[in-house]
């Protein structure tokens, strides 16, 4: 892949001067990997920061302009490049903007996103299907629309990364070395555990729940914070300014991870809900006196209507699928 060139292509749309061939280019382009759309979002982030690239630049526009079309004559060249074509009049101001951000973007993504020390990943609409190996040893595992900073050189007095969205983490023990997570609402720090984090951008809570070891959750701007230990889990809600502590015994908030779900005497409309969270559908009762019916169960690496067969059985109920996304439950009892 010419980088080099899709930026060109990023900033001749950022300055509304993108051609429909070199539209479909750079869409195609897009979709080819969420590290594309990563690169995008930066550029624009970039664009931001810096005015549109509209300072003054000292340029020579011949030579600039010559270096730009050996670049794309190189893309082109290659079979599997995308033919961009160049009109043959020389607009030379967006040519020396193309250029200006050909040369400044890197440099400005690394500075406000990024060190050299520093990595990124982010998801689309699914999850990771393999975790970011750590230059400690650590893992993650992403939820879906969850981008992750991480260090990628195992030294410092600490291990930060910065999360948007939701993570599981399996963090390698070193005690010397703390581990920290930071987000937009507080920080996690462990020494080594295994943990789920979710606080997706925009969100007014910060939910923290933990497999093994022990977590500190600490609000942003705060000294208050909390020591959780096994199955317990934190809550940091913005709203309220209110820090607690619940669980005690297993819960299901990693299930996007794990793929398992445990019900021990737990209401058919709260397993449910846990379910229309997990697999994004509209689950209905319509006999609202099975609500409150106990389930004890446990589903393990299986499929919506699979788990809906299993509840149905457990009822004596009629499952009704109504659309791709909307699941009804008619009749049932208790017992």
């Amino acid at each position: 892949m010419n980088e080099e060139l899709y930026i060109s292509l990023l900033q001749k749309q950022l300055s509304d001067t993108l051609s429909p061939a070199e539209q479909s280019t750079l869409e195609d382009w897009l979709e080819q990997s969420a590290d594309n759309q990563l690169i995008a979002k930066q550029v624009a982030q970039a664009w931001q920061l810096s005015g549109g690239f509209s300072q003054d630049v000292d340029l020579d526009a011949d030579a600039d302009f010559e270096r730009l079309e050996r670049r794309i004559a190189e893309a082109e060249a290659t079979p599997a490049a995308k033919v961009v074509t160049m009109k043959p009049k020389r607009n030379w101001l967006a040519i020396a903007a193309a250029i200006a951000l050909l040369v400044a973007a890197p440099l400005v993504l690394r500075k406000f996103f990024s060190s050299p020390e520093m990595g990124q990943f982010a998801t689309t609409d699914s999850p990771a299907l393999h975790p970011v190996e750590l230059a400690d040893g650590s893992k993650v595992w992403l939820n879906a629309h969850s981008s992750l900073q991480f260090f990628t050189k195992n030294e410092g007095d600490k291990r930060e990364i910065k999360l948007t969205g939701e993570a599981f983490f399996e963090v390698a023990k070193n005690p010397e070395r703390p581990f920290v997570v930071t987000t937009e609402l507080g920080q996690v720090t462990v020494l080594g555990t295994s943990f789920n984090v979710r606080n997706p951008a925009g969100s007014t809570s910060l939910e923290v729940n933990v497999s093994t070891g022990k977590v500190k959750v600490q609000p942003k701007g705060s000294s208050e914070h909390l020591l959780l230990l096994p199955n317990e889990t934190g809550i940091f809600d913005q709203n309220k300014n209110s820090l607690v502590k619940t669980g005690g015994v297993a819960n299901n908030t990693a299930a996007w991870h794990t793929e398992k779900l445990v019900f021990d005497n737990t209401p058919l409309e709260e397993v449910l809900h846990q379910l229309s969270l997990l697999h994004g559908v509209t689950l209905t009762i319509e006999n609202q006196a099975v609500a409150r019916c106990p389930l004890t169960v446990v589903f393990e690496k299986q499929g919506l209507e699979a788990t809906l067969e299993t509840i149905q059985t457990l009822l004596g109920a009629e499952l009704v699928k109504v659309s791709e996304k909307d699941y009804r439950i008619r009749g049932g009892r208790c017992g």
